[in-house]
This record gives C-alpha cells, sequence and structure tokens, in this order.
C-alpha cells in the first residue's frame, strides 16, 4: 500500500521536495496529496499538486506523512514546536537517489530530513531530525549535525565536526577540523574555516 505525503509549504524548497518525490525515475513509491500552505488558498494548483489546508488543518488529515519544506530556520522551528504536539502527525524523510551513504550502519538520519542529490555521507555521522543537506554537501567522518539545520548546497565538512540545532551554512562553506558549532550559528556563504 501506497504512503499518503504531503509537503508544508508549497515555495520553491516545497516545489523541490515535490519533483524528487514525483519524478518517475527514482521510484519513490507513494501517493503524493499536495501541499498545505497558510499562505495560498485552498484548492488552489501548484505544478500539479492542491493546496490541502492551512499548517494548522494538518492534524485534521489522519494516515499522511509530512515533510517542511520551508527555508526559514525560525518558522521551521515554530512549526515543529506546534507540529510535534500532536501525535498523529507522522513526518517522513526524502534521500535523493544519487546521494552515497557509505557506511549506512554507522551513519544516522533522523525524521523529516532531505538529504538533496549527488550528497556524499562518509561514516560515523548524525542528521538531526528536519534538517535540510541540500544537493552536493559532502560530509565526511564523525560529524553531528543537529536538529533543524540547514547546509545550503556543496557545503563541505571534512571531519570531527558538531554543528547546534537550528543552524545555517552558506553555499560553498568549507569547514575543515575539529569545531563546534553552538545551536543558532549562522556561516555565511563561502566561509572557509579550518
Amino acid at each position: 500500500m501506497q504512503t499518503k505525503l504531503a509537503i508544508i509549504g508549497a515555495g520553491g524548497l516545497g516545489r523541490e521536495f515535490a519533483a524528487v518525490i514525483k519524478n518517475p525515475k527514482y521510484r519513490i513509491e507513494n501517493q503524493f496529496l499536495g501541499y498545505f500552505d497558510d499562505g495560498e488558498e485552498v484548492g488552489k494548483i501548484i505544478e500539479g499538486f492542491p493546496i490541502l489546508g492551512s499548517i494548522t488543518s494538518i492534524s485534521q488529515n489522519s494516515n499522511v506523512e509530512i515533510i517542511i519544506g520551508i527555508g526559514s530556520i525560525q518558522i521551521r522551528k515554530k512549526i515543529i514546536s506546534e507540529i510535534v504536539k500532536e501525535s498523529k502527525v507522522v513526518f517522513f524523510t526524502i534521500i535523493h537517489p544519487s546521494s552515497i551513504i557509505e557506511n549506512p550502519k554507522l551513519v544516522s538520519i533522523g525524521t523529516g530530513v532531505y538529504l538533496g542529490a549527488y550528497c556524499v555521507l562518509t561514516t560515523n555521522i548524525s542528521v538531526g531530525n528536519h534538517s535540510i543537506i541540500h544537493n552536493g554537501c559532502l560530509i565526511h567522518h564523525d560529524v553531528e549535525i543537529g536538529e533543524n539545520c540547514i547546509l545550503m548546497p556543496g557545503v563541505r565538512i571534512t571531519s570531527k565536526c558538531k554543528i547546534g540545532d537550528n543552524s545555517f551554512i552558506g553555499s560553498g562553506t568549507i569547514i575543515s577540523g575539529n569545531f563546534d558549532f553552538p545551536a543558532d550559528s549562522i556561516i555565511s556563504s563561502g566561509s572557509v574555516i579550518y
């Protein structure tokens, strides 16, 4: 039986998630229903799929699994704190088929996570719930990524780093060495930290 899936947010990020879910070459077995979005009219069609309702209406839709397709960490944080209270809400994870997890036994990926195209995760890595690892990120050994973190495209983390919850790492950033970034860290695009 196919799992029923929906995305919170029908903006650019949510539509990117939908593109992965619905691309037939990826063979993701599911029934994608559409989006929950407070800024769009119920029933409006966005790239072929409807707005199902507001974010607060999610709890009324039983047997639907959810992922948050919104790029603002603060909005995501609010949604997570409100929705997680609803015991009926189940989150799903998207792992793009082109991504590589070198040692699946020692790579832990939480729920509600998006792992984009052409990412590589090697060994002894953990990714917290609701984090987004955008396309082309390279995460090497002994890295811990907290909950609700966003790594923009092309981030490279070489080893032994800890990224605190609700942190943002800009595109093309390179982090090399043993660093411990606190929660709510913001690292600008193109940074080189070693």
